[in-house]
């Protein structure tokens, strides 16, 4: 059996997000010096393991976390100083604040940082988390982080588009929004649409009919009529409006 100093010591990383961002500071004399990682440190003896995450984030930036939940964990061997640590991770919100280097012993920088474009070189655990595809985010919307141009919805629509015209609208990891121009056009003839995700469509102008498995007869979709389409429904176009402009604003989620 090894003694207790020879067994792996238990760490606790906090992955603190805010909007689309999360926290990493830059490691100061400690192995490790001059990594990038999460804010954490010792889970100590009859600690939670939120109670370490919110004790350790306040203890080194100042700032108050919420919304805790319980993450993924990492097997990390630090064989240059011979170290071994399990590193627990906990997720967070922070919405507003900066970080101050509360103990600049320990870290001389806090920073915000999009999970896409994390700084080098990182801290064994971080490495050791990404190598596992690990996204924080995953569940989550992930907008865009700058403010778009007004646009209007109507406008730049062709009066006679020889081609049923699709546009994305806006997009994220977890849904997308469409804009769909049709003037006469149809489905080609025993083509089906079989999506592996959900869509809710709209029309805002003109008028549709719609063919859908499971369902009699063609579904008559008039301006403001909306319907929402399970994943793995067939469905097809059986006709739009042939004298004027069908609008839809479709949503695939």
């Amino acid at each position: 059996m090894p003694k207790n100093k020879d067994r792996p010591l238990i760490g606790v990383g906090v992955i603190v997000m805010r909007g689309q961002h999360v926290l990493l500071g830059r490691r100061k004399n400690a192995h490790g010096a001059g990594t990038w990682q999460f804010p954490g440190g010792h889970l100590e003896f009859n600690e939670s393991i939120e109670d370490c995450a919110r004790r350790e984030v306040f203890e080194e930036t100042g700032l108050r976390i919420k919304n805790l939940r319980r993450g993924p964990y990492t097997n990390d061997v630090f064989p240059e100083d011979g170290r071994h640590y399990v590193t627990l991770y906990a997720l967070a919100d922070c919405d507003s604040g900066e970080p101050t280097l509360a103990e600049p012993d320990k870290c001389d920088r806090w920073d915000w940082f999009a999970w896409d474009d994390l700084p080098r070189p990182r801290f064994i655990p971080l490495a050791n988390l990404l190598a596992r595809r690990f996204d924080p985010f995953a569940g989550r919307d992930r907008l865009p982080a700058t403010v778009s141009k007004v646009a209007n919805f109507f406008s730049e629509i062709a009066e006679n588009p020889p081609e049923e015209t699709f546009e994305d609208i806006l997009k994220s990891d977890r849904f997308r929004v469409e804009r769909i121009v049709s003037k006469g056009h149809s489905s080609p003839k025993g083509f089906w649409y079989d999506q592996e995700h959900h869509e809710w469509v709209m029309v805002l102008k003109g008028k549709a009919g719609l063919l859908m498995e499971g369902v009699e007869g063609v579904v008559r979709l008039e301006e403001g009529d909306h319907l929402n389409i399970p994943a793995g429904v067939k469905h097809r176009v059986e006709w739009t409006d042939p004298e004027g402009t069908t609008v839809w604003l479709a949503v695939h989620y």
